[in-house]
């Protein structure tokens, strides 16, 4: 049951990205996040972001798809809730480089947004 629960959250970008909800980006002259922002972030009241280990890959706008859209909600006026998880993660897998970016951006989020950490479901469930 952990298993799963980890793979949920640790895919859940790519979820969001790929999934149904998003639409392919056939033409070229855009980015995949710029596609993913016109559908899905100008369309929603509010962001609720989760963050394990990774921040992901730059779009070339922001440090990645993820924070373009926090920005894009945040120049919106758009709430957004982020949230840092502190489930363990055998050492092996993470990529150091992924994690100090994302220690980073955790660290400057902590003095400009709404933002929790949690360490099991339940504490995210009582978060949100």
């Amino acid at each position: 049951m952990a298993t799963s629960v980890v793979q949920a959250f640790y895919f859940l970008p790519v979820a969001k990205a790929a999934g149904t909800a998003a639409f392919r980006v056939l033409d070229v002259s855009f980015s995949a996040a710029s596609g993913i922002n016109a559908q899905l972030v100008r369309n929603c009241d509010m962001l609720i972001g989760m963050f394990w280990t990774k921040l992901g890959t730059s779009t070339g706008v922001a440090e990645s798809g993820t924070v373009e859209e926090i920005d894009q909600f945040v120049a919106d006026r758009k709430p957004a809730m982020l949230y840092f998880s502190n489930r363990p993660i055998e050492p092996s897998r993470i990529d150091l480089t992924q994690f100090a970016r994302l220690k980073d951006f955790k660290e400057a989020t902590y003095v400009t947004a709404l933002v929790g950490s949690f360490s099991r479901v339940d504490e995210l469930r009582n978060l949100i």
